[in-house]
């Protein structure tokens, strides 16, 4: 299983062209894993916020305009396929198969996102890939043309094997229309290229990185910040004081800013 582009270990990255369309796709961003789980403990916190659906939403919109560059160009759909896995390997988010759309289900055999709350809340296992269900929702978009809910199903965080992902098709007015972000405007450029090991992640200094449109995090903390005005002053408080520290020094976003 899988697409052909992995059956050699050394092509999860993207081929010299494939490369220069993921650099010009998205102002990026490089974030290790406890930047990634704090912003989901944050987003967590209080439960009727929905912070798992504030974040699909997110991922959704950043990666769905990030894949818009990407695939530009790009007709025959095994090709659109085949990037779309590659420039999930780019990002350092591991490794995503989406041979199995018709049969409704995707699989991530590596999935560095539920690998880091695993890391760092092994004690509190579950579906943990609301980010990963956000990209897939906008690959099979940007594949398909087609709107789709996507949940996951097992996750490697709680002890499955791989995470596995279910598709539930929508009517067009199911799914409220994805928002043009920052990263569709985004100049093309050419800045310096980081490329993930076999496993998808990026070591740089020291630390394994990853790295997402920039505006994905923003987003979803101003989406969760809005709902919470919307639950009224108490909620609201509740979700500022949460953000204290976001970010810790020792955990501060590096940039990579295309233009």
């Amino acid at each position: 299983m899988g697409s052909p582009l992995f059956d050699d270990l050394t092509l999860h990255r993207c081929d010299s062209d494939s490369v220069r369309r993921c650099d010009a796709a998205a102002e990026l961003e490089l974030h290790d894993d406890a930047h990634h789980v704090r912003m989901r403990e944050i987003l967590g916190s209080i439960p009727e916020l929905d912070g798992e659906g504030v974040l699909r939403r997110a991922a959704r919109n950043a990666f769905g305009a990030a894949l818009e560059r990407v695939l530009a160009g790009i007709t025959d759909e095994g090709h659109r396929v085949a990037l779309t896995e590659a420039y999930y390997a780019y990002l350092g988010l591991g490794m995503v198969w989406l041979d199995t759309l018709e049969q409704g289900v995707v699989h991530a055999p590596v999935s560095h996102v539920a690998l880091a709350w695993s890391h760092r809340h092994p004690a509190e296992p579950g579906c943990v890939c609301a980010l990963v269900e956000g990209f897939v929702e906008a690959a099979l978009h940007a594949i398909a043309g087609r709107s789709a809910e996507v949940r996951e199903l097992e996750c490697a965080a709680a002890g499955a094997p791989r995470c596995r992902f279910a598709i539930a098709w929508c009517e067009p007015s199911e799914l409220a229309p994805r928002r043009e972000s920052s990263t569709s405007r985004a100049a093309p450029g050419t800045p310096a290229t980081l490329v993930g090991d076999v496993d998808g992640l990026i070591h740089l200094d020291g630390r394994q990185l990853a790295h997402v449109p920039a505006s994905l995090y923003v987003q979803a903390l101003a989406d969760w910040l809005a709902a919470a005005v919307a639950h009224g002053a108490p909620t609201l408080a509740h979700a500022i004081a949460q953000l204290d520290q976001v970010s810790a020094p020792e955990t501060a976003p590096l940039r990579l800013v295309a233009g």
